[in-house]
């Protein structure tokens, strides 16, 4: 079963003659579990489609559905929805640089209803998986690069999404750390969620099932 079905999007920002068409009717099919890449030069609406994707973008015209049913753009669901569903990784890894690498993780779970006892546990488990569970009470100024960007995924799995959007998160780093940051995606992938990374790296999108390449919002290649 498809996990995302996008049928005929677009996205403006703007109005008048400062109006911009991120994306034009951009329709995508994005199965369970898949592992799929976006490549297109800076402008053309890979980051749109993105925050589109995880929700954080509302849109103009257009539908999208999420295991067959149409999302609702209120506020309140949408918060649910991304809560329940997304976890985003992002290239400047949006830490909170005046808290622990713990706290940074357990936020999500905070929005969730979960008791203290459990979100502890959760998180502890996550940073175990990542491989940072002896830096828990460091602060991300402490911290490498690939550090940091290790804390924002798993700030980004500790809910437990299905999918995950990463958008340039392997752009700032070195070779090496860039290579463990994609062991881990592919690593989560295995476990079966859909990974949906935005990239201009050519080398990281051939290891991907698939590649979608946008120009000017539009798919010219899927």
């Amino acid at each position: 079963m498809n996990n995302i079905m996008l049928r005929n999007i677009n996205k403006f920002y703007g109005s008048g003659s400062n109006q911009v068409h991120a994306l034009k009717n951009v329709s995508l099919d994005v199965k369970n579990g898949e592992l799929l890449a976006v490549m297109g030069r800076s402008g053309s609406g890979k980051s749109t489609l993105l925050k589109v994707l995880g929700g954080l973008a509302g849109i103009s015209s257009g539908e999208y559905y999420y295991d067959g049913k149409p999302l609702h753009y209120s506020e309140k669901y949408m918060s649910r929805f991304r809560n329940r569903n997304i976890g985003f990784i992002v290239q400047n890894y949006a830490l909170l640089y005046d808290r622990t690498v713990f706290d940074n993780v357990e936020l999500p779970l905070k929005y969730s209803g979960i008791s203290r006892r459990k979100r502890e546990e959760m998180t502890l488990d996550v940073l175990e998986q990542v491989g940072l569970d002896d830096l828990e009470q460091k602060f991300p100024y402490e911290l490498s690069g690939g550090e940091c960007q290790r804390v924002a995924i798993a700030r980004a799995i500790v809910n437990n999404p299905g999918i995950i959007l990463a958008d340039e998160p392997t752009g700032a780093l070195d070779e090496e750390t860039e290579k463990t940051i994609m062991e881990i995606l592919f690593s989560l992938n295995g476990e079966g969620k859909t990974i949906i990374v935005v990239t201009h790296d050519s080398q990281i999108a051939e290891r991907f099932n698939r590649i979608v390449y946008l120009k000017n919002g539009e798919i010219i290649k899927n």
